[in-house]
C-alpha cells in the first residue's frame, strides 16, 4: 500500500506544533487537558523542577522519536520534489542536530535515574538547560520546515 502525504496537511501540523496547538481537535480524538507541540518542553522542565524523582524516561523517548518521524516527513517531501534541495539540506542538518541532542538528553535522563536510584542523584539543571536549548532550536528548524512547504 502506498501512502501519500499531503503537503498542506503536514504544513498545518508543523505550524500547530510550533504554535502549541492540538492538530486533531477537529477529530475529537483526545478528551483531556493536554499540552501540545513545543509546550511539551515546558511541561518536561516543570516536571524536572517539581518532581525530578518521578521522571518518566518515556517522555524523553517521545522527544527523540518525534525527530525521527520529522526526518521521514522531510525525506518524503524532498523525494516528491515538494521542497528545494537547499531547503532539504538545511533542514536535514537541523533535524540531525536535534536527533543528536535529544538522544543526548535521553542519555542524561537514564544517567540521572540510575544515580537517583543509588542515592547519588544530582540536580537536573543540566537537563533543564538542554530542554530550553532544544525548544529554541526546534522552533527555528520547524519554522523553516513550515516555510519551505
Amino acid at each position: 500500500m502506498v501512502v501519500h502525504l499531503e503537503p498542506g496537511f503536514i504544513k498545518a501540523q508543523v505550524e500547530d506544533y510550533i504554535n502549541c496547538r492540538d492538530s486533531f481537535y477537529k477529530y475529537k480524538v483526545l478528551d483531556c487537558d493536554c499540552e501540545f507541540g513545543l509546550k511539551y518542553y515546558d511541561c518536561l522542565i516543570d516536571m524536572l523542577w517539581e518532581k525530578p524523582k518521578d521522571m518518566d524516561l518515556r517522555s524523553l523517548h517521545v522527544l527523540y522519536q518525534h525527530k525521527i518521524a520529522m526526518q521521514y516527513r522531510l525525506d518524503y517531501m524532498y523525494q516528491q520534489y515538494l521542497i528545494s534541495k537547499d531547503a532539504y539540506e538545511y533542514l536535514c542538518s537541523g533535524v540531525n542536530e536535534l536527533k543528536k541532542e535529544t538522544h543526548r538528553l535521553r542519555e542524561m535522563g537514564i544517567k540521572h535515574c540510575i544515580l537517583t536510584s543509588m542515592g547519588k542523584g544530582k540536580p537536573y539543571e543540566d537537563m533543564i538547560r538542554k530542554c530550553s536549548i532544544l525548544k529554541e532550536k526546534e522552533y527555528e528548524v520547524f519554522s523553516a520546515f513550515a516555510e519551505a512547504l
